[in-house]
């Protein structure tokens, strides 16, 4: 990855409000300079042309909203929760979203993904790092 664009969050919360940004613009280049390679054995082009972040096999019973679309970390529009930080410095991130089906019918969606702190701030982890 390029060393000028190795990017970190300030805050958890901040991070899932510029994750949501970045996945509404497709910005798939700059998302993936938020994440931790480190450890994971991943193409980073793959990432930057989106094939990491987005999913083009439609479910037979798919939503709508298209919130099967999304890999990774989760599909735009998920708001944040709250957050757990472990002892390694690894942190679930919870985010949630409420869709109204009308009728008074609310759904309640909730999925996480993890992030780590570092030193010079927070990055996301990929799937089963």
């Amino acid at each position: 990855m390029d060393k000028e664009k190795n990017l970190c969050f300030n805050s958890v919360k901040e991070a899932v409000n510029i994750i949501n940004r970045l996945l509404c613009r497709r910005d798939w280049v700059t998302l993936s300079a938020y994440y931790d390679l480190s450890n994971a054995d991943i193409d980073i082009e793959d990432m930057k042309n989106g094939s990491f972040f987005i999913k083009n096999d439609k479910p037979e019973n798919a939503h709508p909203g298209e919130f099967w679309r999304y890999k990774h970390p989760f599909a735009p529009g998920f708001q944040y929760e709250y957050h757990t930080e472990t002892e390694d410095n690894r942190i679930q991130v919870n985010v949630s979203m409420e869709i109204d089906e009308g009728g008074g019918m609310i759904r309640r969606g909730i999925t996480t993904f993890t992030m780590i702190k570092l030193t010079e701030g927070y990055k996301i982890l990929p799937p089963n790092d």
